[in-house]
């Protein structure tokens, strides 16, 4: 069907990565919530080949190029 536009994706760009990406090192320190909203939260993860730890400073890109970039620290 020559007329199906449902295969252009023009303009679109891939979508970020999720939190999901991340892989989890090593026990969970936390766990917080109850049934299927419970979270386990860990001391450390790896995300696109680079491990992070709580209190690491991180310098954030937005994807808007109008907003600066900006760095957070990992809580």
């Amino acid at each position: 069907d020559s007329d199906d536009d449902g295969e252009k994706e023009e303009g679109k760009k891939e979508p970020p990565q999720t939190p999901d990406d991340a892989k989890p090192i090593g026990d969970p320190i936390r766990v917080s919530g109850k049934g299927r909203g419970r979270k386990r939260h860990y001391e450390s993860f790896e995300f696109d080949g680079n491990q992070y730890s709580l209190e690491d400073p991180v310098m954030l890109v937005p994807e808007d190029k109008e907003q600066k970039p900006y760095v957070a620290i990992i809580k």
